[in-house]
Parts: structure tokens; sequence; C-alpha cells
């Protein structure tokens, strides 16, 4: 009878602890700051473009660069930026995000392949992003399908590029704070 008292106590001490300690608080939306070190590279990216010492150029002056059955480096110092448009959070694409020129009336857009998944983590619906060019390649990621993008690589054979890495994407992908 002593053993089960004691047993008794012990379990409601145990469930009153467990209902007190829980944090009821219900806010599971994704956080809208971006980290410091993401929000100094575009504003060096902003300042960098006010000086001068990168160009901006445009998706469809880009989308001009390409050869067809070719995949193009771009040497350049130059920056596009773009708003996303598509989203893997449906399973509807697949380590390939869409970036259109303009959030609202867009006129272009531009394929860029990851080898990330769940983009929509990182790159949101509307976010604006810039990639910063340089030693990246321009191209199609399947021969003759008209779909121009950006990626890391060229393939073996050189007609299609393959992914960016995830240290590309560091490098050269800076999503802003602005999200339309």
């Amino acid at each position: 009878m002593k053993t089960q008292k004691i047993i008794t106590l012990a379990l409601a001490i145990f469930a009153s602890i467990s209902f007190s300690s829980c944090v009821e608080d219900g806010d599971f939306s994704v956080p809208e700051a971006l980290g410091i070190e993401e929000n100094v590279a575009v504003e060096k990216i902003r300042e960098d473009l006010a000086s001068g010492a990168i160009q901006e150029i445009s998706i469809s002056n880009l989308k001009s660069l390409f050869i067809s059955d070719e995949t193009v480096q771009i040497t350049s110092d130059i920056v596009v930026r773009g708003y996303v448009t598509s989203s893997d959070g449906t399973g509807n694409f697949f380590r390939e995000i869409f970036l259109q020129n303009s959030p609202e009336n867009p006129t272009d857009a531009i394929k860029v392949v990851l080898d990330l998944n769940d983009t929509y983590n990182k790159f949101n619906f509307g976010r604006e992003v810039f990639i910063l060019l340089k030693d990246l390649y321009i191209g199609e990621t399947r021969s003759g399908d008209g779909v121009i993008a950006i990626g890391g690589l060229p393939n073996t054979e050189g007609d299609e590029i393959e992914n960016m890495t995830v240290n590309q994407i560091s490098e050269k992908m800076f999503r802003s704070a602005t999200t339309e």
C-alpha cells in the first residue's frame, strides 16, 4: 500500500512537470530576417553595382549570350537579379528555380539549376535573388529543349550544363530581404 502511494505521488509529480514545461506559442512561421553574412554580401553587391565594380545584366541580355548546343562560361564580373517564380515545395520542380526579371508584369525568365533539395526553404516564392555570374555557365540542361539555364559546370560532352554545387550556391547566389 505504501509503495503504491509513493509510485502514484512520483507519477503525479512527473506529470505536473511535463505539462507545465511545454511551450504553447504555436509560432511556426518562416523567419523573415536573413543571416548577417548574407545581408553583408547583398549590400556589397549593391555597393559594387553603384560604384561600377560589377555590372548588372538583364535576364534577356544574359540569354542572348547562349549558343545552341554549347555551354558558355561567363568570364566577366556581372550579376543578374531576379525574383523566384517557382517552388519545389509541392514537388513540381526538382533542384531548380526560375527567376523572372520583375515581380509584376515580367517579360523574361531563366532557369537556375542547383544541387540543392528543398530549394523553397531558401529561395521562397517572390524572393529577390542576386547571382554573381563570373565562372558560371549558361546553356541547356537537356540539349535541344530550348530552356536556357544558369549552371555550375558543363557536362563531359560540353553541350549541357550541370547543377551548381552547394559551394557555388553559397559563393554566387544571394537573396535579399525583399520578397514580392
